[in-house]
């Protein structure tokens, strides 16, 4: 992931989103935010969804322990879900970027970009699939805040598709 991403990416976002000092770590992903966003403006974001998923997944992952960091990250992923199609985004990367933000379901600061991103991948793949992810995750992990996170998420994602979409 991090050898594709060189090959889009200026050196010093990848080098710095694996940097052990967290405002290294933020610079690096508010860079990478701006990249983002200048590529989705050009239209020239679709092309390198998966690269850049695969690179949030490695550094700093969705699990970074700096808020601060995190907020960025998820604001990156939003983008780049928001501005693909299903074909960009394939059900691995939606299971993967699933995997990596279930842990964050629960935590207020992040909860509500958590549920965009999830809400995003559900209208690309479809809510059963993203509710099943979901569901098995949250059933499965140790923190009842997550379970019960992961709930939430899937009464709003019925809420918001209907029940016909399971």
């Amino acid at each position: 992931a991090v050898a594709h991403a060189q090959a889009c990416l200026p050196a010093q976002i990848v080098a710095g989103l694996g940097d052990s000092n967290w405002k290294g770590r933020l610079e690096a992903a508010q860079a990478l935010h701006k990249h983002v966003q200048e590529k989705q403006r050009d239209g020239s974001l679709a092309a390198q969804t998966h690269t850049l998923l695969s690179l949030i997944a490695a550094r700093p992952t969705w699990v970074d322990a700096n808020l601060q960091v995190l907020q960025v990250v998820f604001s990156v992923t939003e983008c780049l879900i928001e501005s693909s199609s299903a074909k960009n985004i394939s059900r691995g990367d939606a299971e993967d970027v699933v995997r990596g933000v279930i842990d964050r379901i629960a935590e207020a600061k992040v909860k509500e970009s958590v549920s965009t991103c999830l809400m995003g991948l559900a209208k690309l793949h479809g809510a059963a699939f993203v509710i099943e992810q979901v569901h098995s995750l949250a059933l499965a992990h140790k923190s009842p805040k997550v379970l019960l996170g992961g709930i939430q998420w899937i009464s709003a994602c019925i809420s918001a598709f209907g029940s016909p979409a399971l």
